[in-house]
């Protein structure tokens, strides 16, 4: 008997993810504000974040940041990833660190 025969289906649901390069944030924003962000943020090894995209960006939120999220909101992700070897894309601000 196929152990699958009796699975019951499980309503999933997947959430986009953009992927942007780290030279995106500033240094600033990437050592000092997400360790301390009150969002959801989870490190990505030593080189990258894990950020959820709120619905309503915060003012208090660096420019920078909240560029990216807006990047992210205009293409339906509800998540950034940020790693340090992802390629810089056209219409964000890039910070050499």
């Amino acid at each position: 008997m196929d152990a699958n025969q009796n699975a019951q289906p499980v309503d999933t649901t997947i959430e986009p993810m953009l992927v942007l390069s780290t030279a995106h944030i500033t240094q600033e924003t990437c050592n000092t504000f997400l360790p301390t962000y009150p969002g959801p943020a989870w490190e990505k090894g030593e080189y990258g974040w894990f950020i959820y995209v709120p619905e309503d960006v915060d003012d208090t939120l660096p420019v920078d940041l909240a560029a990216c999220m807006a990047v992210a909101r205009a293409k339906s992700a509800f998540w950034i990833m940020l790693d340090r070897d992802e390629p810089e894309i056209e219409g964000l601000s890039v910070f050499d660190w």
